[in-house]
C-alpha cells in the first residue's frame, strides 16, 4: 500500500502549535502537507480562505483532509462539501462547547468528526453522525523537562483561565474561581495562579514562562472547565510532560488514562486536595517519582505519534489507495 496523502488544515497561534502533530503525522507514514488556516485567514479573510483549501485540495488531490476548527464560520458547508468528494474528512476539536450547531451542519457532509470526550461522541452518534474519541496530547517539542531557573513562580501553580463575567458559559467556571480563592487563601504566597481574568496580582503567561514555570513548581494544580467522560485539556499533558507533580481535580474516565498515586494524583473536593498538597510538600521522594514517571508516561505513550496512529487506525478502513 502506497502512503496517504493528507492535507492538514491545521492551528496554529502564539500560543499552540500543530508541529508535533505534523511530526505525529509523519511518523505515522503519511505525505503530508499543510495549510496553517488561522495566520492565513488573518493576512487574507475567511473567504480567500475557503478558496485556498479548495486550491490545494485540487493540487494535492488528498486522500485524507484533517482539519482543526473550533470556531464556528471559518469553515463551510459547501467547501466541506467539495472536499468530501475525493477525499475522506476529518474535523478535529480539542474545545467543548454547549452549542454545536455548526459541528453538526458540516458534520453531516464530512466522514468523521473527532472529540476529545465521549458525551459529544455518543450525542453525535444518537443523531446518525460519525464521530469518534480521541484523547488530545500535546506539543513535546515544547513542554518538556528543563533546568530550573531563577523565578519565582511559586511552590504550589494553576495555570488557566478564569471565565466569571465573560461571554463565555463554561459548566466549571465557578468550581475553578472557587479553587483558586480557596488555595489563596490556605497558602498564601506559596500558591500563584496565571491566566487572563484573575486581577492585577497574577499575569498571563507566554509558552515559554509557562514551561519555566512546571519545571520550577513543586506541585501544579489541574481543573477543567467541563466535566465530560474522558476530557481534559491538553494543559495536563504540559504539566506532566515538563516534569511537575500534578494534582488532576477527578473527571470520569481518569482511571482509564493514568494511574492514581504511580503517574499522577486526583482530588474530588477542597478538602482532598489540601490534603493532598500538605502530604506531597512534605513528601519530597514520593512526589518527584511520580513526577518522573508521569512524565515518563505521557512523553512515550501520549505524545501525537501515539495519538495520530490511534487516528489512523480509525480511517484505515475508508481509505483504499
Amino acid at each position: 500500500m502506497s502512503k496517504l496523502k493528507l492535507l492538514h488544515i491545521r492551528l496554529d497561534a502564539p500560543t499552540y502549535s500543530s508541529d508535533a502533530m505534523e511530526i505525529g503525522f509523519k511518523n505515522n507514514g503519511f505525505e503530508y502537507y499543510c495549510l496553517s488556516w488561522q495566520p492565513y485567514r488573518f493576512s487574507n479573510g475567511i473567504e480567500a480562505l475557503r478558496a485556498e483549501i479548495l486550491r490545494l485540495h485540487q493540487e494535492i488531490e488528498p486522500d485524507v483532509v484533517f482539519m482543526q476548527f473550533q470556531l464556528p464560520d471559518i469553515i463551510d458547508v459547501e467547501t466541506v462539501k467539495i472536499l468530501s468528494q475525493k477525499s475522506f474528512v476529518i474535523n478535529y476539536t480539542e474545545d467543548v462547547r454547549k452549542d454545536t450547531t455548526w459541528l453538526e451542519s458540516i458534520g453531516v457532509f464530512i466522514g468523521l468528526t473527532v472529540f476529545t470526550n465521549y458525551d459529544d461522541v455518543e450525542r453525535f452518534k444518537s443523531i446518525g453522525l460519525n464521530a469518534a474519541y480521541l484523547q488530545t496530547s500535546f506539543n513535546d517539542i515544547w513542554y518538556k523537562p528543563q533546568p530550573k531557573t531563577e523565578t519565582d513562580y511559586g511552590e504550589i501553580i494553576f495555570i488557566g483561565n478564569n471565565y466569571i463575567g465573560t461571554s463565555l458559559d463554561f459548566d466549571e467556571s465557578i468550581t475553578r474561581y472557587a479553587m483558586v480563592e480557596f488555595l489563596k487563601e490556605t497558602y498564601g504566597e506559596r500558591f500563584k495562579v496565571y491566566g487572563m481574568n484573575w486581577g492585577t496580582d497574577s499575569k498571563l503567561l507566554n509558552p515559554q514562562q509557562a514551561i519555566e514555570a512546571y519545571n520550577n513548581c513543586k506541585i501544579s494544580i489541574s481543573q477543567s472547565n467541563f466535566q465530560k467522560k474522558s476530557y481534559s485539556s491538553d494543559r495536563i499533558y504540559n504539566s506532566m510532560a515538563c516534569g511537575a507533580f500534578t494534582l488532576a481535580e477527578y473527571f470520569e474516565g481518569i482511571e482509564d488514562i493514568f494511574k492514581k498515586e504511580a503517574d499522577i494524583d486526583w482530588w474530588y473536593n477542597f478538602d482532598e486536595l489540601k490534603n493532598m498538597i500538605d502530604f506531597y510538600l512534605i513528601n519530597n521522594d514520593e512526589r518527584n517519582y511520580i513526577a518522573k514517571m508521569g512524565c515518563q508516561l505521557v512523553r512515550t505513550e501520549y505524545n501525537w505519534t501515539e495519538r495520530i496512529k490511534e487516528l489512523k487506525e480509525m480511517i484505515q478502513y475508508e481509505v483504499t489507495v
